[in-house]
């Protein structure tokens, strides 16, 4: 059977929120403001093969919150 390759993840537009997002293991990865040059550098550190949702300083987004303040509350 052939080896499959590994995928590349889209760069995607969440619309109600107007962020950029990627699909990592089932899990939804928000970026930023879509079409930024801020996602678009996160993106292709998430997108990295070495990367992981927490590389590179990243953290854990959601829509409709501030990525840092959650975090910080969270910890």
């Amino acid at each position: 059977m052939p080896e499959k390759t590994p995928r590349t993840p889209k760069y995607r537009h969440h619309k109600p929120s107007g962020l950029a997002v990627v699909r990592l293991s089932g899990r939804d990865i928000y970026l930023g403001k879509y079409d930024t040059p801020d996602s678009r550098v996160r993106y292709d550190r998430v997108s990295s093969p070495s990367g992981s949702p927490t590389a590179g300083g990243l953290v854990p987004e959601t829509p409709h919150s501030e990525p840092q303040a959650a975090w910080q509350c969270a910890n």
